[in-house]
């Protein structure tokens, strides 16, 4: 009976995060950790809902205890990457780039590891480490590659090279055809390059 009870509410924590409800799951996690307390996601989304409602000290608490309450190395990949959100939203990126490369080596082959470190890299201005991690990403055999392609599109665009943006843009929208980020982004520099190739010409 606890077990279904458990079932029951997990479903409704995972509805409560796709629709941004995040007082009300963080009420459900905590319900659900009280139903089994030994149970790693009641942990995992007490931290998760903690995470989205900016309590941070809280959530490492809670995404620390989820990774000692199981052996499953592709749930501690889950909880090391949050653990990575936390860190660059802190502002401590130094724990941040720890917790994604632990993630990473959980599950080297999943792309979403390497572009959350892509992103980090990016937002303290080392381009050069978050475009080579982004190209990663892109090898990697399982994760959203669409994402992959999109981030480094979008960190080309802003290094002027418009036309290998391009091809990353169009690699997106061919992974995930209803992908409006990426129409967006190759709308954007087909214009662009047809506009500086107009303004080429008429210089010559």
């Amino acid at each position: 009976m606890a077990e279904d009870r458990a079932q029951a509410l997990l479903e409704k924590v995972y509805n409560a995060r796709d629709a941004g409800h995040y007082a009300y799951g963080l009420e459900l996690s905590r319900d659900l950790s009280r139903t089994d307390p030994d149970y790693c996601f009641g942990s995992f989304y007490q931290g998760l809902f903690l995470l989205y409602l900016n309590r941070y000290r809280e959530a490492e608490n809670l995404f620390r205890i989820a990774i000692s309450q199981s052996d499953s190395e592709r749930f501690h990949n889950f909880c090391y990457t949050q653990l990575g959100h936390l860190y660059t939203e802190s502002k401590s990126f130094d724990l941040a780039e720890e917790c994604y490369l632990q993630a990473i080596r959980l599950a080297p082959n999943d792309a979403d590891g390497y572009i959350s470190l892509g992103i980090m890299f990016l937002r303290i201005g080392d381009r050069d480490r978050a475009e080579s991690t982004y190209w990663q990403a892109t090898t990697c055999p399982d994760g959203v590659l669409s994402e992959a392609y999109l981030n480094l599109g979008l960190l080309l665009r802003g290094s002027d090279r418009l036309e290998e943006a391009l091809e990353c843009a169009s690699q997106s929208i061919k992974l995930q055809p209803d992908y409006a980020e990426a129409a967006v982004l190759k709308e954007d520099l087909e214009m662009a390059i047809m506009l500086r190739a107009e303004v080429s010409e008429s210089r010559h």
